[in-house]
């Protein structure tokens, strides 16, 4: 089974339902796509400072915004 790319839309899709606090699975059955694909680019999010973690309230929110 090899990789298929993710379109566009769903990878700002998933950035912004992870900015809104969502999991990973009710972004994932949203998307039709594994909740492993989304915790893949929350991780490859934050690596690239798209996405920082809040620690008030432990939720992604996007660079810039604290």
């Amino acid at each position: 089974m090899g990789r298929k790319s993710i379109s566009t839309y769903k990878l700002n899709k998933i950035k912004k339902l992870l900015s809104e606090s969502y999991t990973s699975k009710e972004i994932a059955t949203e998307l039709k796509i594994s909740s492993a694909t989304v915790s893949n680019y929350r991780a490859y999010f934050k690596k690239k400072g798209e996405l920082n973690i809040n620690h008030s309230n432990d939720t992604l929110v996007p660079s810039g915004k604290k």
